[in-house]
């Protein structure tokens, strides 16, 4: 089942999605995220959600591996803000030492 905007009484549109129990921990919104998309439009909260749900993707892919965490988490940061027409303003820390992974 797909992640879908719900409609509350209000008539906005809200990002509803359980954070996944590999996470939960990792994740402060868990056990679940409810988001206002703050529109009343089907079509623009549909979008909305698009990006919201493939931030929170890379966030928790960012969670559960070992490379380049910060640098996929900010990239979720700001999808997430970007969704929210927000500028995106978060970047990744920088790292004095270089990336040994193989």
């Amino acid at each position: 089942m797909r992640t879908a905007s719900c409609c509350f009484g209000t008539g906005v549109y809200y990002y509803w999605r359980r954070v996944p129990k590999t996470v939960a921990s990792l994740d402060e919104r868990a056990p679940f995220i409810r988001q206002s998309l703050k529109t009343d439009d089907l079509a623009k909260a549909r979008g909305q959600r698009d990006i919201l749900e493939g931030a929170d993707n890379l966030l928790w892919a960012s969670m559960l591996g070992e490379d380049r965490k910060s640098e996929a988490a900010a990239t979720a940061h700001n999808h997430r803000l970007s969704a929210m027409g927000g500028a995106a303003a978060y970047q990744a820390p920088v790292c004095d030492q270089p990336n040994t992974a193989t």
